[in-house]
């Protein structure tokens, strides 16, 4: 029997990758940057519409683009990506095409945490995201005014579901006020905005310090229960923080990235949602 090589079947592996994906006529080919906003577009769009998600797992802040997608990018008709602030990468590709490209942190309206607006993480607040669903369902009726009606009733039914985790969110953290979080860098500011928790960062304000004199200021600001929001499964490195700021640690997945497949924006919120409530909980009963 002939095996092939990795080669070989590396590029048979490629080819696949960037075959053309079939479309019906009069659907629309959307490609989203992350699998948030990817959900997004599968809760806005039609059935007939293919939605693409370009980063599965991994970083979107960091490393060059593979060819497969930069033949996704190509070939859809609508981009939708967070922005330079998070996807560097991306901005220079692909510019600012009104028709093909809408960029998440330019709607109009968005909240942003604190004064400084540094943190990215737009998807995590789900006011933002039913603004973002408006402005797409208005790009997908452009697109194919056939079944505009269908994209804004189903940007309406996202933003109804948005209003509901606004409040869920805010009325499972109630009995947590004054409690603290802390994460590697600026990423939750959304998600628990309006909670009364006390949000700190090893990276306030964008700019890398991760040294002993952050984390002594952050031992100094750190006061009563609280817990630290990882964000790489555990790692060693963030144990040791936690416990180094007398923290519990809780596993976060803001990308959704560990969540099934056919995993849609309400299950992620949960996956937050749960996992803190439950650091938080068990943080204050060992106080």
């Amino acid at each position: 029997m002939k095996f092939l090589s990795r080669r070989t079947i590396a590029r048979a592996v490629l080819l696949l990758c960037l075959l053309p994906v079939i479309v019906p006529a009069g659907a629309v080919e959307v490609v989203a940057s992350i699998r948030p906003l990817a959900m997004l577009a599968e809760a806005v769009a039609e059935p007939a519409d293919e939605v693409q998600v370009m980063q599965r797992g991994g970083d979107p802040h960091a490393g060059a683009l593979r060819p497969s997608q930069r033949m996704l990018l190509k070939r859809a008709d609508l981009v939708l990506w967070v922005g330079p602030e998070l996807e560097s990468s991306l901005a220079r590709l692909l510019g600012t095409d009104p028709d093909r490209v809408l960029r998440a942190s330019a709607v109009e309206g968005l909240a942003w945490p604190g004064s400084a607006g540094v943190d990215p993480h737009l998807w995590l607040r789900p006011a933002n995201m039913a603004l973002i669903a408006a402005a797409l369902a208005e790009r997908l009726a452009r697109l194919n005014p056939a079944s505009a009606a269908t994209y804004r009733s189903n940007a309406e039914a996202f933003a109804a579901e948005m209003t509901l985790w606004e409040t869920r969110i805010n009325e499972r953290l109630q009995g947590f006020q004054g409690h603290t979080l802390v994460s590697t860098h600026e990423a939750y500011g959304h998600f628990f905005a309006g909670s009364g928790l006390v949000l700190l960062s090893l990276d306030e304000g964008g700019h890398g310090h991760h040294g002993a004199a952050t984390l002594l200021k952050l031992r100094r600001e750190v006061r009563g229960p609280g817990c630290f929001l990882g964000e790489s499964g555990g790692s060693p490195a963030e144990q040791r923080l936690a416990s180094q700021l007398g923290l519990h640690f809780a596993s976060m997945d803001p990308l959704g990235n560990n969540l099934a497949p056919t995993s849609d924006i309400a299950q992620l919120y949960a996956s937050i949602l749960d996992a803190t409530v439950s650091c938080l909980t068990e943080s204050a009963a060992t106080r």
